[in-house]
């Protein structure tokens, strides 16, 4: 896991109102909410991690346009994901080969590169924002954690998760960098939680990223 600052030219604000001004195109309805509401929670996260961490808030910029862009190919068919994976040699595994969910982060991605020539940071947050990655920066880890926590998601996991973020942030139980950390460890939790419950197939990438977090913070001790 990465969590060094950053050295590379963010992502301007013409391109992100372009991706704003054309989001339509490719989500609407409750996906669009999800989205804005992903962005703002990303956004507001980031502003008290940058704080504390000394990163310039030009990098929220990449934040915005990695979250508006992270669910445009969620709308496609498992065919179309399958289709779309062949034809930029992206790589999967036997339990993504059936889930739409395990498919979209890794083809909005690509999919984002080819219409907006987004950044190699955007692209890994996109990449990264379902299972994790083990080159997740601290703007992917934002992404992966707001979309789990963003205020439309109401499951109880999610509503916990995002209260224990604030709490350790406000309270000054943690430093914000290991409260990211320790609340992605619980997001993480709560998703294994639910696809076992649904008996549903879990990638390994997902328990990767776990125990990479835990090694890097030796296990929060």
């Amino acid at each position: 896991m990465k969590n060094s600052t950053f050295t590379h030219t963010p992502t301007s604000w013409e391109t992100v109102l372009e991706v704003r001004t054309n989001l339509s195109r490719y989500i609407s309805g409750h996906r669009l909410a999800h989205t804005l509401s992903v962005e703002k929670q990303a956004v507001d996260m980031a502003k008290i991690i940058f704080s504390s961490l000394g990163i310039d808030n030009a990098y929220i910029s990449d934040v915005s346009c990695a979250t508006l862009l992270h669910d445009i190919t969620k709308h496609f068919s498992l065919e179309e994901q399958l289709k779309f994976c062949e034809k930029h040699s992206i790589e999967i595994c036997k339990a993504a080969e059936s889930s739409c969910a395990m498919l979209h982060s890794k083809t909005a991605a690509f999919l984002a590169k080819e219409l907006f020539d987004i950044n190699d940071c955007v692209f890994n947050a996109i990449y990264c924002h379902t299972v994790g990655g083990n080159s997740m920066d601290i703007i992917a880890k934002i992404i992966f954690l707001a979309d789990y926590i963003e205020p439309t998601r109401t499951a109880e996991s999610c509503k916990n998760v995002r209260e224990l973020f604030y709490s350790l942030t406000e309270n000054g139980n943690m430093s914000p960098l290991k409260a990211l950390d320790f609340c992605i460890i619980k997001s993480i939790d709560g998703t294994l939680d639910y696809l076992i419950q649904q008996n549903l197939p879990i990638h390994i990438q997902t328990v990767i990223t776990r125990n990479g977090i835990l090694e890097d913070n030796a296990f929060f001790k």
